[in-house]
């Protein structure tokens, strides 16, 4: 198992972001924690237009490193200490740029199913989620967020049956417990795999929802 290549081959500033993701992940399954191994790694795995965008931030790196140590400041620049965190820094000014994030994050504030199915919704909601962190700080925030944007006719049919748009949306482990029309058997089955939603059990949704509202 190792990190995804990356190429600057587009200009769509997400794909760096899932770029990092992978790594993140990668790292934390691997359980590697040194710095100075995951920064090799990753460099290594850079390539074209990315690759040189790397070599132009080290050979500054050393240049700085070099007069400071003509100077007698050893507190500067050091390649060999470049942390992961920083890293992911100066990646992210490069390729994932702070005003791009301020776009995603007014698009997550103004976030609306709008004629997405529930489950896109939710998809889409939580890919832009990443970039306004202090939204949803907590569950309850999270809910409150996911339901504000749901088609009006979702959120009557959800006042209706008195649940929650988290029930929709929140932990896997209690979509089901939480259910009040008992999923179980509306569906045929005894249980709900981890992540499914409630709705994808209860025909009235499939057969009231109108245009815009759409649930698989």
């Amino acid at each position: 198992m190792k990190p995804p290549q990356f190429y600057r081959e587009s200009s769509d500033h997400l794909l760096a972001d899932h770029w990092l993701l992978q790594v993140r992940k990668i790292f934390n399954a691997l359980k590697i924690t040194e710095d100075d191994l995951r920064v090799s790694i990753v460099a290594c795995q850079l390539f074209g237009e990315a690759n040189e965008w790397w070599e132009s931030v080290l050979g500054a790196r050393r240049d700085t490193g070099r007069v400071a140590r003509a100077v007698n400041r050893t507190n500067e620049l050091d390649v060999e200490s470049l942390t992961l965190a920083e890293f992911e820094e100066l990646f992210e000014n490069q390729y994932f740029p702070e005003t791009y994030r301020e776009q995603l994050r007014e698009q997550f504030e103004k976030i609306e199913q709008e004629n997405m199915t529930v489950s896109n919704y939710a998809i889409k909601f939580q890919s832009l989620s990443r970039s306004a962190p202090e939204l949803i700080a907590t569950k309850e925030r999270k809910c409150r967020h996911f339901e504000k944007g749901l088609h009006p006719s979702i959120k009557l049919l959800l006042c209706s049956q008195q649940q929650k748009a988290c029930s929709i949306y929140g932990a896997p482990d209690h979509l089901a417990r939480r259910c009040p029309q008992k999923v179980g058997r509306h569906s045929g089955s005894t249980s709900v795999r981890p992540g499914q939603s409630f709705i994808r059990h209860h025909s009235q949704f499939q057969s009231t929802s109108g245009q815009g509202s759409r649930v698989e």
